[in-house]
């Protein structure tokens, strides 16, 4: 017998998870360090005061870094390296870190 059960769209659950977390610039990178449109999030943090959850992120991207795919995409794309390099910290509403 086959099971029916479907997953849960692990991208649903991103998304669920990523409007409680908070995107705090630890640091700006040097001319050149990054690709425009991740130099671009991160100019969109410090302008903004340096916090700010995902949606209001995304948002905030709109128009001022151009390309043909989603904010939220560029976002998810860059996100990782952002982190690692020590750019952003990532924190969820209850006071967790990552």
């Amino acid at each position: 017998m086959k099971n029916t059960k479907k997953k849960k769209s692990s991208s649903r659950r991103s998304a669920k998870r990523g409007a409680s977390q908070i995107i705090a610039l630890r640091k700006t990178p040097q001319a050149g360090a990054l690709p425009p449109q991740a130099a671009g999030i991160l100019a969109v943090l410090k302008a903004s005061g340096a916090n700010l959850r995902v949606a209001a992120l995304t948002k905030a991207m709109e128009g001022r870094i151009t390309t043909k795919q989603s904010m939220a995409a560029i976002w998810r794309f860059y996100r990782p390296r952002l982190v690692k390099e020590g750019y952003v910290s990532i924190a969820t509403e209850k006071g967790g870190q990552r």
